[in-house]
């Protein structure tokens, strides 16, 4: 019996739908809305709680640095009462003192307050760039996984319809006699599957949209465009992002943190020694029968009696010890991340490659061949549903490494401190 083959003309009628059905949506898709990765960063920063907190943060640290190390304030009195009336025998009350007070600060106590106050200025606001840091971590991570999960869709809408032909050109062939009806089961059984497939992604393309779309705090129903995903770009020397290390706002932060606690310490050492007051006071007296002004002044200090303070400085020495550890600690563990982020973006880099050379090329060279070879009747349907799986396989495993891929880029620009405009123009 002769073989059938109906697969170029299938081809045929698919490409010339799928060609007008582009051209009705190159309008749509030029006039949707495009997010890049940065503009999707810039919006997340504009609208995120956490940096909003941490600007707060910055804010009250400047408050607290204009009113550290000033001088306390004076007090004024005045005091009434009948003294001067009963002794001139008048009676009635009237003002009868004067007085000024200004406490006098002593032992360095002000200056040490001003360091305090400044370093933890600076802590915060370093703390606002690790916020933002970590940000643009969570922003890109979401952001690439919506990607892959576009993708997804795309390419299980791809192989459904791929299914649907082997499904036809099955039905054709049995109806002709040509092949028996178990084998147009099984491509029964591989459009179902690519069904399945299909629904799986449009369901996780869904929740990830409402992700994005909810971290952005942008409508529901926006209808955006967003670019291919692809490999991250060429990576800098690990040399070069060590050597910045030091300069990371996290480590910053805690740097300025432990170097405020230390300052504490200085507070509490001179808080130890009690201020002077100093007391100028004019008040009204009765000389020979006629009321007269007398002044005086005075000296006033606190006796230090029940407590001498050496207990604050105590938990402020213990404040500072930890600061510092927890610096260390930090700058360990950055460290550590940095080199495991680079070996792993690095390694990933590899098997991409070689994946892509050594099992995705050939997959697809495989399956075509594999398809003309059934087409022409000298393949079994066995060896084309081997060699379309293996071809929506190794299609999967590429958007699965790259998505892993982009999302070890991102923690690798955190664990390097690097905000998105530095990274890209490192590359370039």
């Amino acid at each position: 019996m002769r073989k059938i083959s109906v697969l170029p003309r299938v081809r045929l009628a698919r490409s010339i739908v799928l060609a007008t059905s582009l051209s009705l949506l190159v309008p749509l898709v030029a006039k949707a809305d495009e997010w890049t990765l940065e503009r999707s960063a810039a919006r997340a920063l504009e609208v995120s709680p956490s940096l909003a907190g941490a600007r707060a943060t910055v804010m009250a640290q400047r408050g607290e640095l204009h009113e550290a190390g000033r001088w306390p304030n004076p007090s004024f009195e005045i005091s009434a009462g009948d003294r001067l009336g009963q002794e001139t025998g008048d009676g009635g009350w009237d003002v009868q003192e004067y007085a000024f007070s200004q406490p006098l600060p002593i032992g360095g106590r002000l200056g040490a307050q001003r360091r305090a106050a400044s370093e933890a200025l600076d802590a915060a606001q370093a703390a606002t760039g690790a916020a933002a840091l970590e940000v643009e971590r969570i922003t890109a991570r979401t952001f690439h996984r919506l990607q892959w999960a576009r993708e997804r869709v795309e390419l299980a809408q791809a192989q459904l319809e791929r299914a649907r032909e082997f499904r036809r050109i099955a039905e054709r062939r049995a109806a002709a006699g040509d092949i028996p009806g178990r084998e147009a089961l099984r491509l029964e059984v591989l459009a179902a599957e690519a069904e399945a497939a299909l629904d799986d992604a449009r369901r996780e393309e869904a929740a990830m949209r409402l992700r994005f779309l909810n971290l952005l705090e942008l409508p529901d129903d926006l209808s955006f465009a967003l670019s291919p995903l692809s490999a991250p770009g060429n990576l800098p020397p690990l040399e070069r992002l060590e050597a910045q290390l030091a300069e990371h706002p996290a480590l910053r932060a805690a740097r300025e943190s432990a170097e405020a606690a230390s300052a504490r310490v200085d507070v509490a050492r001179a808080e130890r020694i009690p201020d002077l007051e100093l007391r100028v006071a004019r008040e009204e007296e009765i000389f020979d029968g006629a009321r007269e002004p007398a002044y005086s002044i005075g000296l006033q200090v606190e006796i230090p009696l029940w407590s001498t303070g050496s207990g604050y400085v105590t938990a402020r020495r213990g404040e500072a010890i930890r600061a510092i550890q927890e610096y260390q600690l930090r700058l360990r563990e950055h460290r550590g991340a940095l080199v495991e982020s680079y070996a792993q973006l690095t390694r990933l880099l590899e098997r991409l490659a070689r994946h892509e050379q050594q099992v995705l090329e050939p997959a697809r060279r495989v399956l075509a061949l594999t398809e003309k070879g059934y087409a022409a009747g000298e393949l079994g349907l066995a060896e084309l549903i081997d060699a379309t799986r293996a071809e929506w396989r190794a299609s999967q495993q590429q958007r699965d490494l790259l998505l892993e891929a982009r999302a070890q880029e991102a923690d690798l620009r955190f664990a390097a401190g690097e905000r998105l405009a530095q990274a890209r123009e490192a590359s370039e």
